[in-house]
This record gives C-alpha cells, sequence and structure tokens, in this order.
C-alpha cells in the first residue's frame, strides 16, 4: 500500500486514470466536504447517492437501499 498527500489538483487526475482513492483523517479534515465536492464538481459523469453506515447497517441493507433508489429513479 502507497500513502501520499492528495492535493485538489490530484483528484482530477485520479478520476481520469480510474484510480481507487482512499481518503483518511482524524475528525474534522474535511474527508467528506472534499469527496461531496469533487462529486458535485463530476456530477455529469457519475450518479451520487448519499448513504449513512452504522454498525447496525448490513450488507442486505445496503442492497436494498441501492435497489430502491435505482427503482424510483427508473419509475420517473
Amino acid at each position: 500500500m502507497e500513502t501520499i498527500l492528495f492535493s485538489k489538483t490530484d483528484d482530477e487526475a485520479a478520476f481520469e486514470a480510474k484510480k481507487n482513492v482512499l481518503i483518511i483523517g482524524d475528525g474534522g479534515t474535511a474527508k467528506s466536504s472534499t469527496v461531496i465536492l469533487f462529486c458535485n464538481k463530476n456530477a455529469d459523469q457519475m450518479l451520487i447517492k448519499k448513504t449513512n453506515f452504522s454498525s447496525a447497517t448490513t450488507p442486505f441493507l445496503l442492497q436494498m437501499t441501492i435497489e430502491g433508489e435505482l427503482v424510483s429513479k427508473g419509475s420517473k
């Protein structure tokens, strides 16, 4: 595994190269804000669904959330 410092210009390079990115950091370091800004900037190239996870989240509940969103988008 490689550790790098991620700058604002690296997000475009990673997206264009179709590379996976793991964002880690202490609480309050704007991880979520960074991802939301990036997704909003590239909304024409991807679908976005915000989901909250907790210790009660199971794979089945996640699948039902995703499928429910797809069904509701498809019926419009």
